[in-house]
């Protein structure tokens, strides 16, 4: 037993020599994470519908010849369109930018005509662990085992399949779940005042901004948030030296406007989609003043 107690000490001391807090849990995740997106049998969510606002946009369809569940099942492939498409958009979104980096990708190593879901669940799994590496890295300090148990915390919370799962679909929460997480990591490094030498501060403040900008573009309900991250980032300011003051509130107010932008580039289809189904699926289904 005495054998067995000092084995474990000795490979806590390897760990916490070798290995970060932020390292041991962007490695757990990986594991955890890549099993379930990429070792088969495929594990994602499947379409209710919502898939072709993106499908149109980026130039995908439903193949013809293969079986398509509406919800109950995951669709593992889609066609790439090759000819034009005179589709567009039925909304303004973000979403895109994550979604045609997969299509390249599988165009590259995979297929011209197919594309598999699990391209686009590679660039969601490497866009989450490097996010999960800033979380970890923003709650803790030092190597203590303290810092190791809030690491696995952090792994046990984000790395969950109820979030991962998104990453194999089409649906916006698996960018609103990356993007959330690096602008909130960003910004709690950047109050901690630990940037040293200045490029790193800099660069923080490019993910924390970028981050924040993609979360609230990827779908209008988001637009409300550039509110929320303006007032969060306000904290920042006394942080800074009086000349970098005025460009950050000029970059805070550029946010604001992204998320009026946003809401404002809403097209009249979707207005009456959601018009329809407050109708007829929402709570005005059962309000007899309605009827």
């Amino acid at each position: 037993m005495t054998q067995f107690k000092n084995k474990i000490k000795q490979f806590g001391r390897m760990v916490q020599q070798w290995c970060s807090p932020a390292l041991f849990a962007v490695l757990a995740a990986a594991v955890i994470v890549g099993l379930l997106l990429f070792v088969p049998p495929l594990n994602g969510y499947a379409d209710n519908g919502d898939f072709y606002r993106m499908m149109d946009a980026v130039g995908l369809y439903h193949r013809l010849g293969q079986p398509y569940h509406m919800v109950a099942y995951i669709n593992p492939t889609y066609g790439i369109r090759q000819y034009f498409n005179e589709n567009t958009a039925a909304l303004f979104s973000s979403q895109p930018l994550f979604i045609r980096p997969a299509i390249w990708l599988n165009q590259l190593v995979f297929n011209r005509l197919v594309f598999d879901i699990r391209f686009q669940g590679i660039i969601y799994y490497v866009l989450f662990l490097g996010a999960l590496y800033l979380v970890v890295r923003a709650v803790t300090r030092g190597r203590g085992l303290r810092q190791y148990v809030l690491a696995a915390v952090c792994v046990f919370v984000f790395a969950d399949s109820s979030y991962t799962l998104y990453f194999n679909s089409l649906f916006g929460e698996a960018a609103m779940a990356v993007t959330g997480m690096a602008a909130v990591a960003a910004l709690l490094l950047l109050a901690r005042r630990e940037t040293r030498p200045a490029w790193r501060r800099w660069l923080l403040l490019a993910i924390f901004l970028l981050s924040a900008g993609l979360l609230i573009t990827v779908k209008q309900q988001n637009a409300p948030l550039a509110l929320s991250y303006m007032v969060m980032a306000l904290g920042l300011l006394p942080l800074l030296p009086r000349r970098k003051k005025l460009l950050a509130a000029g970059v805070l107010a550029a946010l604001l406007i992204t998320g009026g932008m946003t809401y404002k580039l809403i097209t009249p289809e979707f207005q009456n989609i959601n018009r329809y189904q407050t109708m007829t699926r929402g709570v005005l289904l059962m309000d007899k003043k309605s009827g």
